[in-house]
């Protein structure tokens, strides 16, 4: 059980640079285990001869390998070693045709495989630079890599150290200035001397001088054109390390800002220049350009030894489009020998209009309201949405989409860019956006998120998380919405505390298979938060109403109506809500909100006044997802809300529609609400020259139809040969009266009888009608309403069968707004045959009831038949699908 450490007493040096096997064994007689005698190690004494500069590295010489553990000396390049910090990380010096910047080599870092949890690892290459010193010598590290699809991860930098017991010095943030997916970027001018100078303790170069390429990522490099998280990593390629004589450079450029924002007809160009020499130089030349314009040529007189000068061009820009900006600039002395700082060149920006003023709400129908796309095969568009789901805007016309007319693109990274935002006046700034989606739901490979930068670009983080704010991602492992929602509804969330200027971007991130129709982008809302009041019943402290600007109702910092009197006095004005807890109301065969409110002020208005109703996206979404009430409509999306108008006296607005008796009923139609998305649901937006009760419901089946007309039941029966019609109503207001109409093939009506209605009651009306020239077979009946106004709206479709063989079929509903109808006979069916209007069998259904529920599926518009057999007879009869 004994452990012993033995030393060899001849240890031989032997003559290097080499590479070697070292093999040790150990013999026991008796020993029958030999699996563990024998151990081998590389050794490896590498070559470090004075480096003398330039040194240029292209990877030319490396033999193609993979290397996925630590690797002091990489085959061909001596002076790389590879260091990773978990199982996962992986250096190659080949992967595919396309990853080299010149040659036919590059080395890419990247991990594999893909997990959730980032893992880094680096490259790190060591020169024997004792021949120099910091004191004596100008020393420049340059090279190019590429993104390949890179996060904002805490190793994804370069850095420097004099010898290889020194202490790391950051050198270069690779994320925050790297090119485009795919793209590679220069990194310029690492200056040796400002970083060694800077650091404390200083430091020098020596014969180990060493550069640290750092990757730290999720997944590997396996394209060209890799997709954000799908695909990580970086290349690089051609790693220069040079002496720079008499150099100056531009540091960096001050004006205009990248950050594009709020630029104008004289914006002033501003760079930064550093003599590196201990000596005088005269007659500086420097210019710049803008989207390869004319150039800008100006001079400095004297540049004195070691001066930093800032140098505002007497020349200025005119940079007040909202365009995108290429901006280039440079420095010019004929003994500078040092060219890689000597400009910047591409500079690029995009001028956005910064604005300060909130709320601020964009829905882009008089302009794409100054928002941009970038990106890798951006597919997204403004205008007129014309596709199959995304078929509309969520308000008006236009919108943002992901093509207007048909998928996203393959291998899409592209974004949607927003200006500029000061919201430091702000006090908890929100987020809120009118928001449809279709993705690839069957897997984790097409999605998008939102990004912001409070860096004017610089660099973007991603905006909140799943479940911290409305409808805010689905896919909580990476933070994006991945699954379809195939309606506009809000998206909401807080924006950090910032106290500089923001910007937005919405990211679509797709990969090279399967493509939907993808985002849409409505009605951009950011405000100061007072979410959305979701107590019970309530009567909010009256206030006095008048002036031109908005004045809120909230409880305890919630709201729960705004009402601009434009202009007007309206007094002392009350505001009350009520809430229904039971399941979602009916009537005039549609269903209505479970929030209603009620407005009351002391002057009534003149003209028109703005009144904002708000409500919760869970209560839409119980409106939208109402059932029970097979004849009634309601609202498709949020954005279908029309609003129901009761006024009447003071006794009557009191949240209930039974007593409403004395008043009159109006619909406000959805083309004349503007729903707007609010935190967390909505308000709708509206004019009213009268007050008070309000109601959201969707018009009925013409849209235009208020909530009063209830119509309770609908029946027909057989009297001999004659057909009994009976209905009643719940409740009426304003209504005028009712036609009967008739059908023989349940298409074509007639009007057969006229009914007058008795116009305003709070209680139950019963009506009939009989039918005195029924026809031979089927007889389909229906009752056109009429209110005062001339709106009408239908019935249900009832039935009745005069033949002689008295088979009696009914069928509802009819026409059909579903997949699924009833099938009622007067004797015990045996088959149920769906048909085409050709003829032509689609289903069979097998059965032995005289009631069936049936499934037809999802049919195109149009007319079908239903074939129906029973013991004694076979019948067929029309239905019609909406």
């Amino acid at each position: 059980g004994a452990i012993y450490t033995h030393t060899f007493a001849q240890q031989t040096i032997l003559p290097g640079p080499f590479t070697d096997n070292i093999k040790v064994w150990v013999t026991k007689v008796g020993d029958t285990q030999n699996d563990n005698d024998t151990s081998y190690k590389i050794v490896k004494l590498l070559a470090n001869p004075v480096s003398l500069l330039p040194f240029n590295e292209g990877f030319e010489t490396g033999s193609d390998s993979e290397y996925v553990l630590n690797s002091v000396g990489l085959n061909g390049l001596d002076n790389f070693d590879f260091v990773t910090n978990s199982a996962r990380g992986r250096a190659r010096t080949f992967v595919n045709s396309g990853f080299e910047h010149s040659g036919t080599k590059a080395l890419t870092l990247d991990q594999t495989p893909s997990n959730p949890v980032s893992t880094s690892d680096s490259l790190i290459l060591t020169n024997n630079l004792s021949a120099y010193s910091v004191a004596n010598n100008q020393l420049r590290v340059d090279f190019f890599y590429k993104n390949n699809g890179q996060d904002n991860l805490g190793a994804n930098k370069v850095w420097i150290r004099g010898s290889d017991t020194d202490v790391w010095l950051p050198a270069y943030d690779l994320y925050a200035n790297q090119g485009d997916i795919g793209q590679y970027k220069a990194a310029k001018a690492i200056n040796i001397n400002d970083i060694f100078s800077a650091a404390v303790p200083s430091q020098n170069v020596t014969s180990s001088f060493q550069v640290k390429f750092g990757e730290e990522g999720y997944t590997s490099s396996n394209s060209p054109d890799p997709l954000g998280d799908i695909d990580d990593g970086y290349t690089f390629d051609d790693i220069k390390i040079s002496e720079a004589l008499n150099d100056i450079g531009v540091a960096k450029i001050i004006s205009p800002s990248n950050s594009g924002c709020g630029l104008n007809a004289t914006t002033p160009v501003s760079i930064r220049i550093k003599n590196y020499n201990n000596a005088i130089l005269n007659n500086v030349q420097v210019g710049y350009r803008i989207n390869n314009g004319a150039a800008v040529i100006e001079n400095i007189p004297v540049l004195n030894p070691n001066e930093v000068l800032d140098f505002t061009f007497a020349t200025t820009a005119d940079m007040s489009a909202f365009i995108d900006y290429d901006v280039d600039v440079w420095v010019n002395h004929p003994t500078d020998n040092y060219a890689n700082n000597d400009s910047i060149l591409g500079y690029s920006l995009h001028n956005s209009p910064l604005i300060s003023s909130f709320p601020y709400l964009e829905g882009f129908e008089a302009s794409n309201g100054n928002w941009y796309t970038k990106g890798v095969n951006s597919s997204w568009e403004w205008g007129t949405p014309a596709k199959t789901i995304i078929n509309k805007a969520a308000n008006g016309s236009k919108a943002w989409v992901t093509n207007l007319t048909g998928n996203y693109k393959n291998s899409e990274l592209s974004y949607l860019y927003s200006p500029c935002f000061d919201i430091s006046g702000l006090t908890q700034p929100v987020l809120s956006f009118s928001h449809i989606h279709q993705l690839e739901d069957d897997c984790d490979c097409d999605y998008h998120w939102v990004d912001y930068s409070n860096d004017g670009g610089l660099t973007w983080q991603k905006l909140g998380a799943n479940g911290s704010g409305t409808n805010w991602y689905d896919n909580a492992t990476y933070q994006r919405w991945q699954l379809s929602n195939t309606k506009w509804e809000v998206s909401s969330i807080d924006i950090p505390s910032i106290s500089s200027t923001v910007r937005f971007r919405f990211v679509l991130n797709s990969d090279p298979g399967v493509n939907y129709e993808g985002v849409g982008i409505d009605d951009i809302h950011i405000f100061d938060k007072a979410p959305i009041y979701t107590g019970i019943d309530v009567v909010v402290p009256p206030q006095n109403v008048s002036g031109s600007n908005w004045i809120d109702f909230n409880i305890g910092g919630n709201r729960v109506v705004s009402i601009n009197p434009n202009g007007q006095d309206l007094g002392s004005t009350s505001v009350k809500v009520y809430f229904n807890t039971g399941p979602v109301r009916v009537s005039n065969n549609q269903y209505y909100l479970d929030r209603n409110i009620v407005i009351q002020p002391s002057n009534q208005p003149t003209s028109n006044v703005s009144v904002r109703y708000f409500f919760t996206d869970a209560e839409a979404n119980l409106l939208i997802n109402a059932t029970g009430c097979p004849s009634c409509s309601t609202i498709h999306d949020a954005y279908d809300a029309g609003i129901t108008k009761f006024s009447g006296n003071v006794a009557e607005e009191n949240g209930t529609l039974a007593d409403n008796v004395t008043g009159f009923y109006n619909f406000i139609a959805p083309p004349n609400v503007d729903v707007i998305p609010y935190d967390n649901g909505y308000y709708c937006e509206y004019n009213v020259n009268s007050f008070s009760e309000f109601w959201i419901d969707s018009g009925g089946t013409g849209g235009l139809s208020p909530l009063p007309v209830t119509l309770s039941d609908f029946e027909a029966k057989k009297d001999n040969e004659k057909a009994k019609l009976t209905w009643s109503t719940a409740q009426e207001f304003n209504s005028d009266k009712f036609l009967i109409e008739r059908s023989g093939n349940g298409v074509d009506f007639i009007t057969i009888g006229e009914v007058k209605a008795k116009g305003n009651a709070n209680v139950e009306s019963s009506y009939e009608f009989t039918d005195l020239t029924t026809l031979a077979g089927t007889n389909y009946y229906r009752l056109k309403l009429f209110d005062k106004t001339g709106q009408s709206t239908y019935s249900i479709v009832r039935q009745l069968n005069f033949d002689k063989n008295n088979l009696d079929i009914k069928i509802f509903p009819n026409p059909v707004t579903t997949g699924k109808i009833t099938v009622n006979t007067s004797e015990e069916c045996k088959q149920i045959e769906l048909l085409n209007i050709s003829g032509q069998r689609l289903k069979i259904f097998k059965t032995s009831a005289s009631s069936n529920n049936i499934d037809i599926g999802k049919l195109p518009a149009g007319i079908y038949q239903l074939k129906i057999f029973t013991t004694a007879n076979t019948r067929t009869v029309k239905i019609n699908v909406e």
